[in-house]
């Protein structure tokens, strides 16, 4: 996997940033702190590939702080081919996180985005053919990682390199393994004791199937008994329904009787009701012609209601426009009292013409005096400004001439050391200080240059600066004036400004008199008005006073209308009611004949089935009992039956599992005792040992391969895994580091800084090519954060020649770090600048 651009957006404290890395090879990454260098070039890359946000951090922390939205873009190359990872993180409404993967072809970026992003990431691994983990480990060295495993102590470093080889998989392949194991374990002990209850309980099956016999020859016998009772119960059953035919019958008649009785009843109440008809009918007849008097009267009122309503009306128009014209008299007079209150001030104006007048005249007089002022204040400060920058210049030539002499006189005294020194050959001394003396010798002419040319550069400044100060002096400004000539006039500004509005105030004031009068003379017609209108009204009122006495007897009236209409209904009412009563007298005749036929139908009836049907009754609900006391017998046969059919089902599962646990037990015991072996195969002792006896000797190799670049060949390592006990016989698990060099071998932690930095880089490069090698693949990149620590610039000299020494190992090399000067040391310098700004540099 080889990074070939990465384009980062609002990514932790980046903002915007891009960098094409084809061209670089092995490069030096400086810039402060801050700038973003282990987000842009370790964390990024880290987070496109496998979706891990830095340590220490969430997901929705890799967004920039201020905003919602995070993309990150890397392109690699892999295998020969071009791919592009772009993962994204949004913080709208509930967080979105998304994941883009394609391929470049000849026509274009082909898709590889998987239906979920946990798919598109499974992708990306198989196609590196690293996990996170052994990624983050063979191709990152993040700050302070470079020395974690050699500084360890002996005994620490096993364990440490158990957990980067990811051996700890094997303590989880133990634990799964023992839990296994402990449940075949349990597995078997209850196989065995369910067996031993299975055969306890199949004990009772002879017995169980005897009951089964004797409980269906009772069945059958019982069914036998049922049959007799059900035939004899059958008969009296028939008996019974045809007596209760009979019942039926005579019940019928009786109910027709009762409806007959209803009907007759229902008919009197009828002629009753025709009865009281012709009674009101009679009583509507007695008062006609006072009806017929009344109904006269009532036309009489209505024909003259509608001429004084019409006068009515008009006495509430008349009104109407009374109040409408006193209300236009009122607002005329509060119109014209507004015009006077407007014609007062505008007069009272008009009389202090003169005053005003003068101090019109006196402010434009002001106007011309202040505009005169204005422009000799304007060169006043252009004047003040060109001297006050001539000064400024004189100030800092000042500045440089002092600075300067300071030179001259410490050049001056270094020189003196040549004349005191009582060298022979002062010229060709090797000593340090002379050789400074002669430095300082010939540097003073060009410093006493400089000093005269600066003192000639200030004398044309001074004259101008006096020139601008005499030529501000004829110019006789005074500020104070100017400020009181400014309020005189704008004390003037308002009388003027009211001298120049009394022409039309003076026309204001005829206009506003001639609408007072106007106002006048309506007022007199609206007067005349109103008066005619009282004058109408009253006449009106007098002629329409008698209008609410008419329309009260209107509704006392209106009933005679409605009893006249009667009238014709009262004879009719009359007629119809007793051809009704005739008709209803023939129809109760009928029904009493209807009566007395059913009457005799009942009196035979009753005769039939009175006596008979009770014991008939009697008899079948004995023979019921009887049957259902049997078949109460046969249901608990039954029962006892599927009791014990229960019981035989349950033997003859408790027989097919007992087979099925004897069938069972040889191949757990057997699976038992290979995952017994798996447990012994998974702990320490056993494949982890293997993996890490044989990974030693390539991790040595690989390491001693790198260490000989780096010291050109004199230093070499090699691994201890197992130390002799000193208190008693046996050895104890280590992972000691010896060194050899010409003086012979010793301990790592022996060894100076400088060369346990070198020792610290090859064990950890070694580390990393150990860990592609393992996972198949091949590493081609790497980035190291922060290797130099707070060595001094000797042993960060010697950290870099190691670098150097090992980079054509990788295709792609970067070399982060905060100090300035490590940035020099590399042919190849990328620089972070401000806003994003990325830049290469080739020395």
């Amino acid at each position: 996997m080889l990074p070939k651009r990465i384009r980062v957006k609002n990514f932790r404290g980046i903002a915007e940033m891009e960098l094409n890395l084809s061209a670089i090879s092995l490069a030096g990454i400086s810039a402060p702190n801050g700038r973003g260098k282990s987000s842009f070039f370790t964390h990024s890359i880290m987070f496109a590939l496998y979706g891990k946000p830095a340590p220490g951090c969430s997901l929705d922390d890799m967004v920039m702080k201020g905003q919602q939205d995070m993309l990150v873009t890397v392109d690699f190359e892999h295998n020969g081919e071009i791919y592009q990872v772009a993962r994204s993180r949004s913080l709208k409404g509930k967080g979105k996180s998304t994941c883009e993967f394609q391929k470049q072809t000849a026509i274009g970026w082909e898709p590889l985005t998987g239906a979920t992003i946990k798919e598109t990431d499974a992708k990306i691994e198989q196609l590196l053919n690293l996990d996170a983990s052994t990624f983050l480990a063979s191709s990152l060295i993040m700050q302070g990682d470079a020395s974690n495993f050699t500084k360890k102590l002996p005994g620490e470093r096993k364990a440490i390199l158990t957990q980067i080889l990811g051996l700890e998989v094997y303590d989880k392949l133990q634990s799964a393994a023992k839990e296994r194991e402990k449940s075949l374990t349990i597995e078997l002990e209850t196989s065995k004791n369910k067996m031993l209850d299975l055969e306890e309980k199949l004990q009772s099956l002879p017995e169980i199937e005897e009951q089964m016999k004797d409980i269906g020859k009772s069945i059958t016998l019982n069914s036998v008994s049922i049959r007799e009772k059900e035939i004899a119960l059958s008969d009296a059953q028939v008996q019974i329904k045809d007596l209760e035919g009979k019942e039926q019958a005579a019940n019928e008649a009786k109910k027709q009787m009762n409806i007959i009785c209803a009907d007759i009843k229902a008919i009197d109440q009828e002629i009753a009701d025709h009865d009281l008809k012709i009674q009101d009918a009679k009583r509507v007849l007695m008062d006609e012609a006072d009806i017929l008097a009344k109904v006269a009267e009532l036309e009489e009122i209505k024909a003259r209601i509608p001429a004084l309503q019409t006068k009515e009306d008009r006495i509430v128009t008349l009104k109407a426009d009374e109040k409408r014209t006193s209300e236009e008299h009122l607002n005329l007079l509060e119109e014209m009292n507004d015009i006077g209150r407007r014609i007062y001030p505008l007069a009272n104006d008009l009389s202090c013409r003169d005053e005003l007048k003068q101090a019109s005249d006196d402010y434009q007089q002001g106007l011309l005096d202040l505009k005169a002022l204005d422009e000799k204040a304007d060169q006043w400060r252009e004047l003040e400004r060109q001297e006050k920058a001539i000064v400024n210049q004189l100030d800092d030539l000042c500045k440089e001439i002092k600075n300067l002499q300071t030179t001259l006189r410490y050049h001056e005294k270094k020189i003196s050391i040549l004349h005191d020194s009582g060298c022979i050959d002062p010229e060709n001394a090797k000593c340090l200080f002379l050789k400074d003396a002669r430095e300082s010798q010939l540097l003073l002419p060009s410093v006493q240059e400089n000093i005269e040319e600066l003192q000639k550069q200030c004398e044309p400044l001074m004259v101008q600066s006096k020139a601008f100060t005499t030529e501000r002096e004829a110019l006789s400004y005074d500020s104070s004036h100017h400020a009181d000539l400014k309020k005189r006039v704008e004390s003037l500004r308002k009388q003027a400004e009211a001298y120049s509005q009394l022409e039309g105030k003076e026309e204001l004031l005829k206009n506003l008199e001639g609408q007072r009068d106007s106002i006048l003379n309506r007022l007199n017609v609206l007067q005349d008005s109103v008066d005619n209108i009282k004058q109408e009204i009253q006449k009106l009122q007098a002629e329409t006073e008698n209008l609410p006495i008419l329309k009260a007897k209107i509704p006392t009236l209106e009933k005679y209308v409605t009893l006249k209409d009667k009238l014709p209904e009262a004879h009719t009412a009359i007629k119809l009611s007793q051809e009704s009563i005739a008709k209803l007298q023939a129809e109760i005749d009928q029904k009493n004949e209807q009566y007395r036929q059913l009457m005799a139908d009942y009196t035979i009836l009753s005769a039939d089935f009175a006596g008979e049907l009770p014991s008939k009754r009697l008899e079948a609900e004995t023979i019921e009992g009887e049957l259902k006391g049997l078949q109460s017998q046969l249901n608990s046969l039954f029962a006892a039956k599927g009791t014990c059919q229960g019981k035989l089902d349950s033997l003859t599962k408790d027989a097919e599992e007992l087979d099925r646990l004897k069938a069972e037990l040889a191949p757990k015991a057997k699976e038992l005792v290979r995952w017994q072996t798996l447990v012994k195969a998974f702990s320490k002792n056993g494949i982890p040992a293997l993996i890490i006896e044989n990974s030693v000797p390539e991790l040595e190799r690989i390491s001693n391969d790198i260490l000989s670049q780096m010291s050109n060949g004199s230093h070499s390592l090699r691994f201890e895994t197992q130390r002799d006990l000193k208190s008693k016989d046996g050895v104890a698990e280590t992972l000691d580091i010896i060194v050899n060099d010409w003086a012979g071998s010793r301990p790592y932690e022996t060894y100076s800084g400088g060369e346990q930095l070198r020792i610290d880089l090859a064990i950890r490069l070694g580390l990393a090519e150990l860990l592609a090698n393992r996972a198949g693949s091949k590493i081609e990149f790497l980035a190291m954060d922060e290797v130099f620590g707070s060595q001094d610039s000797q042993h960060r000299d010697l950290v870099i020649d190691a670098i150097k020494s090992v980079a054509d190992r990788f295709k792609l090399v970067l070399v982060i770090s905060h100090i300035t000067e490590t940035q020099a040391a590399f042919d190849q310098q990328i620089v972070l600048g401000e806003n994003g700004k990325v830049e290469i540099l080739f020395s």
